[in-house]
Protein backbone atom coordinates (compact mmCIF):
# COMPACT_ATOMS: atom_id res chain seq x y z
CA UNK A 1 0.00 0.00 0.00
CA UNK A 2 2.69 2.36 0.93
CA UNK A 3 4.61 2.05 -2.10
CA UNK A 4 1.48 1.30 -4.39
CA UNK A 5 -0.12 4.87 -4.00
CA UNK A 6 3.44 6.42 -5.14
CA UNK A 7 4.14 4.64 -8.49
CA UNK A 8 4.53 6.07 -11.52
CA UNK A 9 3.19 4.68 -14.65
CA UNK A 10 4.39 1.39 -15.53
CA UNK A 11 6.40 1.22 -11.73
CA UNK A 12 6.90 -1.46 -9.99
CA UNK A 13 6.14 -1.52 -5.74
CA UNK A 14 9.34 -3.93 -5.87
CA UNK A 15 11.40 -0.59 -8.10
CA UNK A 16 10.68 2.14 -5.54
CA UNK A 17 11.55 0.02 -2.27
CA UNK A 18 14.74 -0.83 -3.86
CA UNK A 19 14.94 2.90 -4.35
CA UNK A 20 14.66 3.57 -0.92
CA UNK A 21 16.90 1.13 0.67
CA UNK A 22 19.64 2.38 -1.89
CA UNK A 23 18.93 6.15 -0.41
CA UNK A 24 19.39 4.50 3.25
CA UNK A 25 22.45 3.48 1.68
CA UNK A 26 23.76 6.08 0.48
CA UNK A 27 22.68 8.31 3.51
CA UNK A 28 24.75 5.70 5.81
CA UNK A 29 27.59 5.67 3.49
CA UNK A 30 28.25 9.26 4.86
CA UNK A 31 28.16 8.11 7.99
CA UNK A 32 25.04 8.93 9.52
CA UNK A 33 22.26 6.83 11.05
CA UNK A 34 18.36 6.09 9.92
CA UNK A 35 15.78 5.53 12.39
CA UNK A 36 12.58 4.50 11.87
CA UNK A 37 9.15 4.04 13.24
CA UNK A 38 5.58 3.70 12.27
CA UNK A 39 2.16 5.35 12.79
CA UNK A 40 1.93 2.56 15.85
CA UNK A 41 5.06 3.92 17.60
CA UNK A 42 3.52 8.20 17.50
CA UNK A 43 0.95 6.16 20.87
CA UNK A 44 4.19 5.58 22.74
CA UNK A 45 7.01 7.17 20.72
CA UNK A 46 9.00 6.69 24.10
CA UNK A 47 10.76 3.99 22.79
CA UNK A 48 11.72 5.68 19.45
CA UNK A 49 13.08 8.49 21.62
CA UNK A 50 15.43 6.40 23.14
CA UNK A 51 16.43 4.57 20.13
CA UNK A 52 17.16 8.44 18.47
CA UNK A 53 18.88 9.69 21.93
CA UNK A 54 20.89 6.86 21.56
CA UNK A 55 22.17 7.22 18.13
CA UNK A 56 22.96 10.74 18.75
CA UNK A 57 25.09 9.74 22.16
Amino acid sequence: MKYGRLLRPGQDAGEVLFAEKRREDAIRDEGLHMTRWTWADLADFAPVAARIAHRLG
